[in-house]
């Protein structure tokens, strides 16, 4: 649609004369007066009739004239809105994380979106990455952050982080000190064979840090105390008043609050990662806002490894 017509010939039938459209149009006259031929001979119908030196509406230029206000109306609300938009930044968006890591994702990236968005109405929902998925797919979310094991062809993954499974102590603990440095790791190394006489804190065995500790303890033929705990952020916290050691994410180290956090160390040989990711339909496009929320995540929890947008 070319606005552009509309407004001249709008300001034709206000004005009564060329010339005066022009003056108001801030166009020379012979211009306008040649554009309103090119109109008229593309509609086929004449607009305008000469009467008096005055520029009188035809039946048709009345009705071209009544249509072209609505739609000039039509066009400002749809400016204003999309202004109101911009200002505003309104809009949905639906975000899915796994159980696991729900709390401490949100906790450490929705304020910052809703302070880029604030009209935006954002929809949170957790839920176990199979149900996650399958959301995810079907459109009732349009985002889910978790850790992917299977890629799927339909999604877009948004790299993140690896992460990793790593061991809590509290800096009080005996073996505190007993790390040492290896090339490529972001901490300390720990042989597990050396914590015989701590209790370890598990959570339930749903949990991937739970079987992945379980592994590295049969691998090292180790029985020692365990104590089950309800929860990975339970096992930590304990883990902070002195007692035993836990195997958690290393998104602990970023997201646990304590007054006094754990010591982190990296286990195993090698060590157990996975990719923690931001997962999105391909078919989805990929808005301003939604650019904006995984580069919040990446900004909190991102290891650098990955591209611009």
């Amino acid at each position: 649609m070319d606005f552009r017509e509309l407004r001249y010939v709008v300001a034709i039938a206000e004005s009564g004369t060329i010339s005066k459209a022009a003056d108001t149009l801030y166009v020379a006259q012979p211009s306008l007066s040649k554009f309103l031929q090119n109109v008229e001979r593309d509609l086929g119908v004449k607009l305008f009739e000469r009467i008096n030196r005055r520029m009188i509406l035809t039946a048709a230029g009345e009705q071209y004239v009544q249509t072209a206000y609505r739609i000039l109306a039509l066009k400002n609300q749809l400016q204003n809105s999309m202004n109101d938009r911009a200002r505003l930044r309104l809009g949905r968006l639906s975000i899915g994380s796994t159980n696991a890591r729900n709390k401490y994702v949100m906790t450490n990236t929705l304020p910052e979106f809703k302070r880029l968005y604030p009209g935006f109405q954002v929809n949170v929902s957790e839920a176990p990455l199979d149900e996650l998925e399958r959301s995810l797919q079907n459109g009732q979310i349009d985002l889910a952050l978790y850790t992917v094991r299977k890629r799927n062809r339909d999604f877009a993954y948004h790299h993140i982080c690896m992460e990793e499974v790593v061991l809590a102590m509290s800096p009080d603990n005996p073996h505190a000190d007993d790390g040492e440095f290896r090339s490529g790791l972001k901490r300390p190394w720990i042989n597990i064979r050396r914590l015989a006489d701590q209790p370890f804190l598990m959570p339930p065995e749903i949990w991937r840090v739970a079987r992945v500790g379980s592994r590295l303890l049969r691998d090292c033929d180790m029985n020692p105390e365990i104590i089950h705990m309800g929860s990975v952020e339970a096992s930590v916290s304990v883990v902070t008043k002195g007692l035993g050691v836990c195997f958690c994410s290393s998104m602990m180290e970023i997201c646990f609050e304590a007054e006094r956090k754990p010591l982190f160390f990296s286990v195993g040989d090698p060590i157990s990662v996975v990719e923690f990711v931001v997962a999105a339909r391909k078919t989805m496009p990929i808005t301003r806002a939604v650019r904006d929320y995984i580069a919040i995540v990446r900004n909190v929890f991102g290891d650098g490894e990955y591209e611009a947008f």
